[in-house]
C-alpha cells in the first residue's frame, strides 16, 4: 500500500519530513516579553490605567502573566468571582479556576496544586494587578465609572434617591488609520 492511497501514512510521512527540516509543531514560537518592552508599552500608553483601552490591555496581559490564562477563549470565559480580591492580611488577588472542557479534573497532571495569586506591588504601581483590578472601568456614555469591586453593598442596597439604573452597554474599542 503506497502513501498516496492511505492518507494516514501520507500525513505521518509529511509530519516526519517537516520535523526533519526543523518545522515541527511550533515553527513560530512566541518570545517572552522583556521588562524593557513592558516599560515601552507603559510609556506609550498601550498598557496602563490612564485610558480604557490601556486598562483592558493591562488586565488582559496581567491575567496571562500572573494566572496563566492562554488565548482569547479563556479570557472571554472569565466570570465575576473567578478572580477574588482578598484584603486580609495583605491585599492580593486569587484566581479560582473553574472546571472546563480541557481541564475537567480527571487528569491529575492537568490540575494546579494551589490557586494562583497576585500580590500588591508597592514598588511599581503602574504594573500592579491589584490596583488595576480595583480601578476597573465601565464605560457609561463616555464617563468613566471606576467601580469594579467585590463589595456587593452598592448593588444590593439601592439608595432611594439614586435614580434609574444606567442601560447596559457593550464596550467596543474602534481603531482607525485615518489619523
Amino acid at each position: 500500500m503506497t502513501s498516496s492511497r492511505n492518507p494516514e501514512i501520507a500525513s505521518k510521512l509529511k509530519k516526519q519530513q517537516l520535523k526533519e527540516m526543523g518545522m515541527g509543531n511550533r515553527p513560530y514560537v512566541s518570545d517572552a516579553v522583556e521588562l524593557s518592552d513592558e516599560e515601552t508599552m507603559i510609556e506609550a500608553g498601550a498598557l496602563g490605567m490612564d485610558n480604557p483601552e490601556g486598562l483592558v490591555t493591562l488586565l488582559w496581559y496581567l491575567n496571562t502573566r500572573n494566572f496563566g490564562l492562554r488565548g482569547c477563549h479563556e479570557h472571554r470565559q472569565l466570570k465575576w468571582g473567578d478572580v477574588k480580591l482578598i484584603t486580609t492580611p495583605e491585599k492580593h488577588l486569587v484566581y479560582n479556576e473553574r472546571l472546563t472542557k480541557t481541564r475537567d479534573g480527571t487528569n491529575c497532571k492537568n490540575t494546579r496544586a494551589y490557586a494562583p495569586k497576585a500580590w500588591l506591588n508597592h514598588d511599581n504601581p503602574e504594573k500592579c494587578y491589584v490596583s488595576a483590578y480595583e480601578k476597573g472601568t465601565v464605560i457609561n456614555g463616555g464617563n468613566f465609572n471606576f467601580n469594579f469591586g467585590n463589595s456587593t453593598a452598592s448593588s444590593t442596597c439601592q439608595d432611594d434617591n439614586a435614580g434609574p439604573k444606567p442601560k447596559r452597554r457593550r464596550v467596543q474599542v474602534i481603531e482607525s488609520d485615518s489619523d
